[in-house]
């Protein structure tokens, strides 16, 4: 699979949405424990007002409108949260935070920059069996919360890279420089060769410059055993 194979776009007759196809890390260690009935959720999407969730073995029996009480568990941390069942899709399910002063201040300190970095693993080193597609230089994943991937050209010259950070969307394409996007919905694609991800974004109509500024904040903190200063370097001009 080349660069190209992740680039599309999603037309409706309202907006013009993108859409682009990434490699999937098979394992999750972002989990949601649920008071209700001891179900343990991947959680695989987070924002600031909810997540998506996955249970891989069981049915799920739950109506719209359900009030799902629970912890979410990463790496030691955890944080005690409630929230609406929003929509439901097979195996998966949508939740919407009850939001308190309590809850808000929990939630950003599990989810600080320090965590992250910590979490992030260097796909690329391969010394794990995952297969990657071979334009793609360097890929870092923290299960849900965020996963940087950076693609080179044939000749060994980088030639674009992605930053998912809870909903934002960072891209910065060789030609066309960087912008800014939210993230509206990610679905799993399996195929013979490779697990994927399909994401659906759409593009800020103005460079969100906060955006830029989180993306920087954490392209600053990751180690150079895990993202080559060289590569670092290029990413944080880009951004900045």
């Amino acid at each position: 699979m080349n660069n190209e194979r992740h680039l599309d776009l999603v037309k409706t007759p309202q907006i013009e949405n993108e859409l682009r196809v990434f490699p999937r890390f098979p394992f999750c260690y972002l989990i949601f424990k649920s008071n209700k009935n001891d179900h343990v959720f991947e959680v695989k999407d987070l924002s600031q007002t909810g997540m998506q969730l996955a249970l891989k073995e069981n049915e799920i029996h739950y109506s719209i409108g359900d009030t799902l009480t629970g912890e979410m568990h990463w790496l030691g941390n955890k944080v005690e949260l409630s929230g609406q069942l929003k929509w439901m899709r097979s195996n998966r399910l949508g939740l919407e935070f009850e939001q308190s002063d309590k809850f808000e201040n929990e939630y950003e300190s599990f989810l600080n920059l320090d965590h992250i970095v910590k979490a992030l693993k260097p796909l690329h080193k391969n010394e794990l069996p995952i297969e990657k597609p071979n334009l793609l230089r360097y890929w870092l994943c923290a299960d849900g919360p965020v996963e940087i991937f950076v693609w080179e050209h044939k000749d060994g010259e980088l030639s674009e890279f992605q930053i998912l950070l809870h909903e934002y969307y960072i891209e910065w394409l060789d030609g066309e420089g960087v912008f800014t996007g939210r993230i509206l919905s990610k679905r799993n694609i399996d195929t013979p060769l490779i697990q994927e991800d399909q994401m659906i974004f759409r593009r800020d109509e103005r460079l969100d410059k906060s955006k830029l500024l989180k993306a920087s904040d954490l392209i600053e903190k990751i180690a150079p055993e895990s993202l080559p200063p060289e590569a670092k370097n290029f990413l944080l001009r880009k951004l900045k």
